[in-house]
Protein backbone atom coordinates (compact mmCIF):
# COMPACT_ATOMS: atom_id res chain seq x y z
CA UNK A 1 0.00 0.00 0.00
CA UNK A 2 1.41 3.22 -0.76
CA UNK A 3 2.12 6.05 1.99
CA UNK A 4 -0.69 8.43 0.58
CA UNK A 5 -3.32 5.59 1.31
CA UNK A 6 -1.20 4.62 4.52
CA UNK A 7 -1.43 8.28 5.95
CA UNK A 8 -5.03 8.61 5.13
CA UNK A 9 -6.01 5.31 6.69
CA UNK A 10 -3.91 6.06 9.95
CA UNK A 11 -5.83 9.20 10.25
CA UNK A 12 -9.27 7.58 9.94
CA UNK A 13 -8.19 4.85 12.02
CA UNK A 14 -6.75 7.62 14.55
CA UNK A 15 -10.25 9.22 14.63
CA UNK A 16 -13.14 6.44 14.35
CA UNK A 17 -11.42 2.98 14.33
CA UNK A 18 -12.05 0.21 16.60
CA UNK A 19 -10.39 -2.60 17.39
CA UNK A 20 -11.26 -5.54 19.47
CA UNK A 21 -11.85 -9.61 19.73
CA UNK A 22 -14.49 -11.61 19.50
CA UNK A 23 -13.31 -15.14 18.55
CA UNK A 24 -10.65 -13.48 15.94
CA UNK A 25 -9.07 -9.95 15.64
CA UNK A 26 -11.84 -7.33 14.08
CA UNK A 27 -11.29 -3.82 12.83
CA UNK A 28 -14.75 -1.71 12.76
CA UNK A 29 -15.07 1.91 11.46
CA UNK A 30 -18.73 3.52 11.24
CA UNK A 31 -19.62 6.48 9.93
CA UNK A 32 -22.49 8.53 8.41
CA UNK A 33 -20.33 8.80 5.15
CA UNK A 34 -21.06 6.27 2.60
CA UNK A 35 -18.27 7.43 0.37
CA UNK A 36 -15.26 7.25 3.65
CA UNK A 37 -16.95 3.53 3.68
CA UNK A 38 -16.27 2.61 0.72
CA UNK A 39 -13.40 4.39 0.14
CA UNK A 40 -12.08 2.21 3.37
CA UNK A 41 -13.40 -1.05 1.95
CA UNK A 42 -11.70 -0.11 -1.87
CA UNK A 43 -8.02 0.05 0.03
CA UNK A 44 -8.50 -2.40 2.42
CA UNK A 45 -10.80 -5.01 1.08
CA UNK A 46 -13.05 -4.40 4.31
CA UNK A 47 -16.91 -5.30 4.38
CA UNK A 48 -19.31 -2.77 3.95
CA UNK A 49 -22.32 -2.92 6.33
CA UNK A 50 -25.72 -0.80 5.15
CA UNK A 51 -27.66 0.80 7.74
CA UNK A 52 -30.20 -1.22 9.24
CA UNK A 53 -31.23 2.31 11.73
CA UNK A 54 -33.54 5.49 11.71
CA UNK A 55 -30.06 7.39 11.68
CA UNK A 56 -27.82 6.03 9.03
CA UNK A 57 -24.65 4.56 9.94
CA UNK A 58 -22.41 2.38 8.00
CA UNK A 59 -19.89 0.17 8.54
CA UNK A 60 -17.22 -1.63 7.60
CA UNK A 61 -14.86 -4.01 9.38
CA UNK A 62 -12.18 -6.36 8.60
CA UNK A 63 -11.70 -9.64 10.34
CA UNK A 64 -9.22 -12.82 11.14
CA UNK A 65 -6.27 -12.40 8.89
CA UNK A 66 -7.18 -10.07 7.12
CA UNK A 67 -7.27 -7.67 9.92
CA UNK A 68 -3.99 -9.56 11.49
CA UNK A 69 -2.52 -8.43 7.65
CA UNK A 70 -4.07 -4.63 8.12
CA UNK A 71 -2.59 -4.15 11.96
CA UNK A 72 0.55 -5.00 11.10
CA UNK A 73 0.93 -2.96 8.00
CA UNK A 74 -0.67 0.43 9.83
CA UNK A 75 0.87 -0.34 13.60
CA UNK A 76 3.59 1.94 12.73
CA UNK A 77 1.99 4.82 11.67
CA UNK A 78 -0.41 5.38 14.48
CA UNK A 79 -0.43 6.91 18.66
CA UNK A 80 0.81 4.68 20.97
CA UNK A 81 -2.46 4.24 22.23
CA UNK A 82 -3.99 3.01 19.11
CA UNK A 83 -0.68 0.52 19.13
CA UNK A 84 -1.42 -0.70 22.28
CA UNK A 85 -4.63 -1.20 21.27
CA UNK A 86 -3.80 -3.36 18.45
CA UNK A 87 -1.43 -5.09 20.26
CA UNK A 88 -3.61 -5.85 22.91
CA UNK A 89 -5.77 -7.86 20.07
CA UNK A 90 -2.91 -9.64 18.78
CA UNK A 91 -2.11 -10.74 22.03
CA UNK A 92 -5.67 -12.31 22.70
CA UNK A 93 -5.47 -13.52 19.32
CA UNK A 94 -1.94 -15.26 20.05
CA UNK A 95 -3.03 -16.88 23.34
CA UNK A 96 -5.96 -18.61 22.17
CA UNK A 97 -2.98 -20.57 21.20
CA UNK A 98 -1.10 -21.11 23.55
CA UNK A 99 -1.36 -23.73 26.03
CA UNK A 100 -2.50 -23.18 29.68
CA UNK A 101 0.76 -22.86 31.46
CA UNK A 102 1.81 -20.63 28.20
CA UNK A 103 -0.74 -18.05 28.64
CA UNK A 104 0.11 -18.06 32.60
CA UNK A 105 3.58 -17.39 31.75
CA UNK A 106 3.04 -14.76 29.02
CA UNK A 107 0.77 -13.13 31.57
CA UNK A 108 2.97 -12.95 34.10
CA UNK A 109 5.76 -11.57 31.79
CA UNK A 110 2.76 -8.80 30.60
CA UNK A 111 2.71 -7.61 34.03
CA UNK A 112 6.06 -6.66 34.56
CA UNK A 113 5.47 -4.08 31.54
CA UNK A 114 2.06 -2.72 32.49
CA UNK A 115 3.05 0.45 33.72
CA UNK A 116 5.59 1.31 30.14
Amino acid sequence: MDIDRISWLAGLIEGTGTWFFRANPVFQLTSKSEELIDRFCNYTGGYKDSPEHEVKYWTASLGGSAAIDFALEIIPYLSRYRQKQIAEVLMQTRMRRLSNYEQAELRKTMELYKDE
